[in-house]
């Protein structure tokens, strides 16, 4: 029998009353803001499965981990993620625990939703940022795009793929590129 979680919405959460909700729970913890939103839709899921085919391929030749939600990132004692999908590099394997990882992995894909939008795009972008991961996608199924930022030296300025561009090389990773008519057919 599944339990119903109820939010206190009027304390700031911590990692450790974000842990006591236990495993199933879909939110995030979020500048001590417990935030929780329904199952992504059907091209959502069918969108990030696309890319994290293409994530997965790379670092199983290059020895890296690439992750597909829901995985936790322990960034500090007020915020926990779970992005769409991510890849962390073989020199950054030691972030990884037996709870999810422990810090910043290399790149973060989000693909966007309407109940997601605004945090992915405005307040995690910006945690992101902060917290020293070093590329993040922002994937649109509507609109068949990809923001690419650099978050070390262009945070705030994204290169724009569309999917008459065809492909896209990472940032961090030169080898790793993308090609858009696969992810949005």
């Amino acid at each position: 029998m599944m339990e119903l979680a109820i939010v206190d919405n009027t304390k700031e959460w911590t990692v450790n009353d974000y842990l006591h909700l236990g495993e199933g729970v879909w939110c995030q913890l979020i500048n001590g803001e417990l935030i929780m939103s329904p199952s992504p839709s059907l091209k959502h899921q069918i969108t990030i499965g696309k890319i994290f085919r293409i994530l997965d391929d790379f670092a199983i030749l290059n020895g890296g981990l690439a992750v597909l939600s829901p995985i936790d990132i322990y960034f500090d004692s007020k915020n926990v993620f779970q992005p769409d999908a991510l890849l962390v590099s073989r020199e950054r394997k030691n972030i990884l625990s037996e709870r999810g990882l422990e810090g910043a992995p290399d790149l973060i894909v989000e693909v966007l939703s309407v109940s997601n939008s605004q945090y992915d795009r405005y307040e995690k972008r910006e945690k992101y940022h902060e917290f020293g991961v070093v590329e993040y996608w922002i994937v649109d199924p509507a609109n068949e795009t990809v923001e690419v930022f650099d978050l070390e030296k262009q945070p705030n300025k994204p290169a724009i793929y569309q999917i008459a561009d065809g492909k896209f090389e990472s940032l961090r990773f030169p080898k790793l590129k993308v090609d858009l008519n696969k992810v949005f057919s």
